[in-house]
């Protein structure tokens, strides 16, 4: 799978790995992927995204990512020597229909529920989380009383935070955090629930199956942009002028 014409911006953020893992899983199925074009500087969370969404819409276990995964130093020793059963370039296109998959709610549906860290919340994202929440609080604003804000985390994580102002910062929004769960397996969706939203591929791939609710899905400042308005606003300034 080969990535090619992408601007850099795109690729550095984490709701285009979402996409991209989306869209991977639905090609793949359940083929072991070789990805060319990956920016060797990929985080963590960035890579969690793309592996949650890819092994949700299909059944990708692994994949090989030149220069990105440590056996895959090339496109050669990424396929042990062997030719690719075929070749997918992916383009603009393929990764904005993969975004807009992701997603059975519109634009300014009125929001219930937003839902982040699935997989767990990261220490990282607990600080991004931060610093959007700041930007809004700085200008009066918060979370609107009719939405409900669910952040997801493990207890590593979680011990970290706490030795930071960003629990503070996130609970003084309104956000409620729960540990070492799933939002699948929980309570959290209430029967009156309709729309919920998250910046997660595998959140958004099984939320309307498996909790009855439509879904939207955004970038996390999208999420925390949405929690404020009580309804469903996203930016796709990521797919315009790649």
């Amino acid at each position: 799978m080969r990535l090619a014409d992408l601007e850099p911006a795109l690729t550095q953020s984490t709701a285009f790995y979402a996409a991209l893992g989306h869209y991977l899983g639905s090609a793949a199925e359940d083929k072991i992927p070789v990805i060319e074009g990956l920016d060797a500087a990929v985080s963590s969370d960035q890579l969690k995204a793309l592996c949650a969404a890819a092994a949700s819409a299909g059944a990708v276990a692994m994949f090989h990512a030149v220069g990105v995964t440590p056996e895959a130093n090339s496109l050669e020793e990424a396929f042990g020597g062997n030719e690719p059963e075929r070749i997918i370039d992916v383009s603009l296109s393929d990764l904005q229909k993969a975004w807009d998959d992701l997603s059975t709610a519109k634009e300014k549906d009125k929001l219930d529920l937003v839902v982040l860290g699935c997989p767990h919340f990261s220490f990282d994202e607990f600080r991004d989380l931060a610093g959007l929440i700041r930007q809004k609080t700085e200008q009066g604003q918060r979370l609107a009383p009719e939405v409900k804000f669910v952040i997801i985390s493990c207890q590593s994580s979680y011990a970290l935070a706490e030795r930071s102002e960003y629990l503070d910062v996130a609970r003084g929004f309104g956000a409620e955090i729960t540990l070492d769960t799933c939002v699948f397996h929980t309570p959290m969706v209430g029967g009156d629930m309709k729309v919920i939203m998250t910046n997660s591929g595998k959140c958004a791939y099984y939320a309307p199956g498996e909790l009855g609710v439509n879904v939207a899905f955004g970038t996390m400042a999208d999420c925390v942009e949405s929690a404020v308005a009580g309804c469903v606003r996203r930016k796709e300034v990521l797919w315009k002028g790649s």
